[in-house]
């Protein structure tokens, strides 16, 4: 089941960045609920199997342990990735983006676009 969970959040992150700009928001949509109910299944089944296996006397301390490093690399992750950002800019990020994707480069208007 957990490997079912980790198939289902990745086909929703896949529906949504497949999803040709004519798709709709339905499309977007059922990525991002495919998206969010994977992760929510796999730390269901994870955190049974831990407690499972984890001796009574020490399932506070494992409990602590991995949440400690769990939002450790999230805010390690968000940082490297503002620090990477702010490294190469906006139209460098958009433009490999959209090559990542399929698309054209955008045409060489400034960033952000000004108003008419």
């Amino acid at each position: 089941m957990i490997i079912t969970a980790s198939l289902v959040g990745a086909l929703g992150i896949a529906t949504v960045a497949a999803a040709p700009p004519a798709a709709g928001f339905a499309v977007v949509l059922l990525g991002a609920a495919l998206s969010g109910a994977g992760p929510g299944m796999l730390n269901l089944h994870s955190i049974s199997i831990r407690q499972a296996i984890t001796p009574p006397t020490l399932l506070g301390r494992v409990n602590a342990v991995v949440k400690t490093i769990s939002y450790g690399a999230t805010t390690a992750g968000a940082l490297t990735g503002g620090v990477a950002a702010t490294a190469v800019g906006p139209r460098a990020r958009h433009s490999r983006s959209r090559v990542r994707l399929g698309r054209p480069p955008p045409s060489s208007r400034p960033y952000p676009p000004s108003a008419p």
